[in-house]
């Protein structure tokens, strides 16, 4: 796998170019796209782009996520997922991936498994989630996890209408900069509930036994 840093069309035709499976795995801005599939393959995709001046980055992965390289698996992991494991109904919307379309409410016919066993072998569409998520009235985006790639993947996407922040980062630095990126993004803030997320902030442990 590896990202490519241009637009989609133009991935495309270069893979139209190689005679290996190659596809696009993730469709993450309009400029940045990942590539999987067999190594010779996207070996000669990075040649090519590159030779254009079209800047690619390896992925260091055990195997080509998101293509049909790996679907034995999908059917293994869509039954674990809807025998072992107990789904809930959902507490607020959740967008997919595969279609960036909403998750049911209700997980009726094993819903939740099948789209989460697609995920494995469909490409990641996450431009358009956070374009949809926006569009549905979506203001703040919140990363939860290391690093700040996704919300830099979300400014792409966004432009200047991205408010976004990550919440691994130092708890009081996290609040008065989401305050500062919410009024920014012409947000109203209550100083009243700042003050009290502000009080009532519990920072993260993570316990090894």
């Amino acid at each position: 796998m590896a990202a490519v840093f241009t637009d989609v069309e133009t991935v495309r035709k270069v893979i139209d170019q190689v005679e290996e499976y190659v596809v696009i795995a993730n469709y993450n801005t309009p400029v940045q796209q990942v590539i999987s599939g067999a190594s010779a393959g996207i070996a000669k995709v990075r040649s090519i782009l590159e030779s254009r001046g079209i800047r690619t980055v390896p992925l260091n992965v055990s195997h080509a996520f998101h293509s049909e390289l790996i679907s034995s698996g999908k059917e293994r992991f869509y039954s674990f997922c809807k025998e072992e494991i107990q789904f809930k109904d959902l507490k607020f919307p959740v967008l997919s991936n595969v279609d960036a379309g909403y998750y049911p409410m209700q997980d009726t016919e094993g819903r939740f498994a099948r789209t989460l066993a697609d995920q494995m072998v469909s490409p990641v569409l996450f431009a358009a989630q956070i374009e949809r998520a926006f569009k549905d009235g979506c203001r703040v985006f919140v990363t939860v996890g290391p690093g700040k790639v996704l919300s830099g993947l979300v400014r792409a996407v966004l432009g200047e209408e991205a408010v976004c922040f990550d919440m691994m980062r130092d708890s009081m630095s996290l609040i008065y900069d989401a305050a500062a990126e919410m009024i920014n993004g012409g947000l109203n803030v209550d100083p009243a509930v700042m003050s009290k997320a502000m009080r009532r902030w519990v920072r993260p442990t993570i316990s090894v036994e």
